[in-house]
C-alpha cells in the first residue's frame, strides 16, 4: 500500500483550509485507490473524520 499525506497548510500559511488533510491512496493490491479527506489534529498527531466524525471512504476503483 502506497499512501500520500497532502496538507496545503504546510506548503501555504495562508490558506484557509485550515487542518484537513488528503491521504492520497496510490497503490492498493486488489483494493481500490483514490483519496479521502480528513482533519489532522496536531497537537495530538491524530487523524478524524470531518468535524470530528467518523472517517468514510470516498474511493473509486480503477486507476
Amino acid at each position: 500500500m502506497v499512501l500520500f499525506l497532502y496538507r496545503d497548510d504546510y506548503y501555504h500559511t495562508d490558506t484557509k483550509s485550515g487542518r484537513e488533510v488528503e491521504i492520497k491512496i496510490a497503490k492498493n493490491r486488489n483494493s481500490p485507490v483514490g483519496t479521502v479527506k480528513v482533519e489532522f489534529v496536531k497537537e495530538f498527531g491524530r487523524f478524524v473524520g470531518k468535524n470530528g466524525g467518523a472517517l468514510k471512504r470516498t474511493l473509486k476503483t480503477g486507476p
